[in-house]
């Protein structure tokens, strides 16, 4: 079968200009999809704390720092601790009671000198042979009664403190108080004469 005819081709107006052909659409490049930046920690807004509504289950108010010991309480706990000292026992009860005055050489017989002490005096009694006779402490009111013997002396650490009698009589004192007197005789009429001692 043969082909139909071609068409002819349209008229060309001349006076018209071509249309020109449409120019492609240009290429848009799609953006690329943005980049999460990471949270910065300045930025990040703080959490919105809402009122506790109920009073009754606020959190409780801090309480107050304590105080600071006081100084003097620390001083004294870096203080050495003293040791114990003993109590000291109460002193002894004095015995008021009057004391009766002792007679000494009473073995003495018909003795014609007696010393008798006024204050408390040392006394030491000896022989011609410096064998001694009599040493004590007499006390006040005391008394010794001296040996009838030859030759014999005393010494005494309190001559003021002692009064001698002589058949009886007093005779001159030895010395003032607290004056030790040495080698007094035991001689009556020396006694009397003031002139027993060197």
């Amino acid at each position: 079968m043969a082909a139909p005819p071609a068409a002819p081709p349209p008229p060309i107006d001349e006076a018209s200009p071509p249309t020109p052909a449409p120019s492609p659409a240009p290429e848009t490049m799609s953006p690329a999809p943005p980049v999460a930046a990471a949270p910065s920690p300045e930025t990040t807004p703080a959490p919105v704390v809402e009122p506790a509504e109920d009073e009754s289950i606020a959190a409780p108010a801090a309480s107050p720092p304590s105080a600071p010991p006081p100084a003097q309480e620390v001083a004294s706990a870096d203080l050495p601790t003293p040791p114990e000292v003993a109590a000291t026992p109460p002193p002894a009860p004095v015995d008021e009671t009057p004391r009766e005055p002792r007679i000494f050489g009473l073995d003495n017989v018909a003795a014609r000198i007696v010393i008798i002490a006024e204050e408390d005096a040392w006394l030491e009694v000896t022989d011609s042979d410096d064998a001694r006779l009599f040493s004590r402490v007499l006390r006040k009111g005391d008394s010794y009664r001296a040996p009838n013997r030859e030759g014999a002396r005393f010494v005494t650490g309190n001559a003021g403190g002692l009064r001698i009698v002589v058949d009886g009589e007093a005779v001159p004192a030895l010395g003032p108080p607290g004056q030790v007197r040495r080698d007094v005789k035991l001689d009556p009429d020396l006694l009397k004469a003031g002139r027993a001692w060197p």
